[in-house]
């Protein structure tokens, strides 16, 4: 079994399935490395959930499980925030290069 592998399952064996440690864990590790990302959660899937409910005036429900997978299934959430995140960020990249060190690749 690949290292990586093995680190990542022995990670989520000692985190148990909580989702807020394993953010605890990306957030720090991101402060250490410098890392940029954005991670979005089921929490921000149901919050948008809610404001769709509320803008069609019904009352917030809790998305069952089974929603919960199929809106992982779908191509939206599996490729296509993936994707766009990545295209815009490489652009922020572009642009924060030309920021700080632009003169010298003009």
């Amino acid at each position: 079994m690949p290292r990586d592998v093995i680190v990542v399952d022995a990670l989520e064996r000692a985190l148990q399935g909580n989702e807020d440690a394993a953010l605890s864990v990306y957030n720090a590790l991101s402060a250490r490395f410098g890392w940029s990302g954005s991670v979005f959660t089921r929490d921000d899937v149901q919050s948008a959930f809610d404001a769709m409910l509320e803008a069609a005036g019904r009352s917030p429900r809790g998305l069952t499980e089974d929603e919960w997978k199929q809106i992982q299934a779908t191509d939206e959430w599996a490729k296509g925030l993936p994707g766009q995140l990545t295209a815009h960020g490489l652009e922020l990249i572009r642009l924060a290069l030309e920021a700080v060190v632009g003169a010298e690749v003009a």
